[in-house]
């Protein structure tokens, strides 16, 4: 029996997905199962694409690798078509080894949930499918609530690394659109006032 990661993605809407498979046959031979995910099956294979992300020894490690990809975030993405946390047959506390996290990180560098901007085009459509299936809308609200308020420390690691990256022009435009017109409150002010400050003195 042969075990292994693999990973559909749907090209024209950037939808993907991350499963487990145990086959008689090799994973690359293994041409005709195309997913187990409730969604994915309701698309014609024809517009699936199928990657192989690594082999393991069995069930029990792809299930764990599984858990490692597949969590919260994933889950709460709108092109993510797994509904829930990967492995959960799985084992927790498995150190994946840094071989097979390099496998993995090849096979999906470049692909959608992978950090790739994706364009305007591609984000409207998977807009539309969000909002189209309102199970997972109501999901994922759910998950954004259980996750509570972003911490301080939270917020003082994203600004770190926002610090110093160039903004586009659009970029700043937009967020200058966003924030015309805004009422701020009187704390809002002095906290501003006081960033000012704190700037023209470096």
């Amino acid at each position: 029996m042969h075990h292994y990661v693999y990973r559909i993605d749907r090209p024209s809407t950037g939808e993907w997905y991350v499963g487990i498979r145990s086959s008689a046959k090799a994973p690359l031979e293994d041409t005709g199962y195309m997913g187990s995910g409730k969604r994915v099956k309701l698309i014609d294979n024809a517009e699936l694409v199928k990657t192989v992300l690594v082999q393991v020894q069995d069930r029990d490690e792809a299930a764990r690798l599984e858990h490692a990809l597949i969590g919260a975030d994933q889950v709460a993405d709108p092109i993510c078509m797994n509904e829930i946390h990967g492995g959960s047959k799985g084992k927790l506390g498995y150190v994946t080894s840094d071989k097979t996290k390099a496998k993995i990180r090849e096979a999906n560098l470049g692909k959608p949930g992978s950090h790739v901007k994706h364009d305007e085009a591609t984000l409207a459509k998977m807009s539309a499918s969000a909002k189209a299936d309102p199970k997972r809308a109501a999901r994922l609200r759910k998950l954004n609530e259980d996750r509570g308020p972003v911490t301080d420390t939270t917020r003082a690691r994203m600004s770190k690394a926002a610090k110093g990256k160039p903004k586009t022009a659009e970029h700043v435009q937009k967020v200058a659109d966003a924030h015309r017109g805004m009422k701020r409150s009187e704390e809002a002010k002095a906290n501003m006032r006081a960033a000012w400050a704190r700037r023209k003195k470096k």
